[in-house]
C-alpha cells in the first residue's frame, strides 16, 4: 500500500511539470489564415494558418482540423507540435489544412481555438475570394 502511494505522488509531481514543458507553444495567439486554391491534387481551397508571436525554436507546427456541416467550414485548431530537435531561432508557428474543394458560393467560415470562435463570410468566385469578418477577436482572414 505504501509503495502505491509513493508511485501515485510521484506521479503527481512529475506530471504537472511535464505538462508545463510540452504547452510552451500553447500560450494565447492570434492567427492569420489565407485561403487560396491549392494547384496540386487534391485541388481545391486551401487554408495557410501563421501566428502572430514568435515562439523560440525554428519550425513550430499548428495541428488542425476542418469540419463542414450545411453551408458553414469550421477550421479547428488544436494546438502546437515543438520541433525536436528546438533548433534556437524565434519564428511563427505555421500550418496548413485542406479545406475541400469549393465552387462558386457563399458559406460562413468558423475558425476555432481554446474554446473560442471567428466568424467570417465567404463569397467564392471563379477568379477572386472575398472576406466579411462577422467576429473577428482573434483571427485575420484574406483571401486571394
Amino acid at each position: 500500500m505504501r509503495g502505491l502511494l509513493v508511485a501515485l505522488a510521484g506521479t503527481v509531481l512529475w506530471l504537472p511539470s511535464h505538462l508545463f514543458s510540452q504547452s510552451y507553444g500553447e500560450r494565447d495567439t492570434d492567427f492569420r489564415v489565407s485561403l487560396s486554391h491549392r494547384s496540386e491534387p487534391p485541388a481545391g481551397l486551401e487554408a495557410t494558418i501563421v501566428t502572430t508571436n514568435i515562439y523560440p525554436c525554428e519550425g513550430y507546427t499548428i495541428r488542425s482540423g476542418v469540419t463542414w456541416e450545411k453551408d458553414t467550414i469550421s477550421l479547428h485548431l488544436f494546438g502546437f507540435v515543438r520541433p525536436s530537435p528546438c533548433i534556437q531561432s524565434g519564428s511563427e508557428a505555421t500550418g496548413t489544412a485542406f479545406v475541400g474543394t469549393i465552387r462558386d458560393s457563399t458559406f460562413f467560415f468558423r475558425i476555432t481555438y481554446r474554446g473560442e470562435s471567428d466568424l467570417h463570410k465567404v463569397v467564392v468566385r471563379k477568379t477572386r475570394l472575398s472576406v466579411t469578418p462577422i467576429r473577428s477577436a482573434f483571427t485575420e482572414l484574406r483571401g486571394f
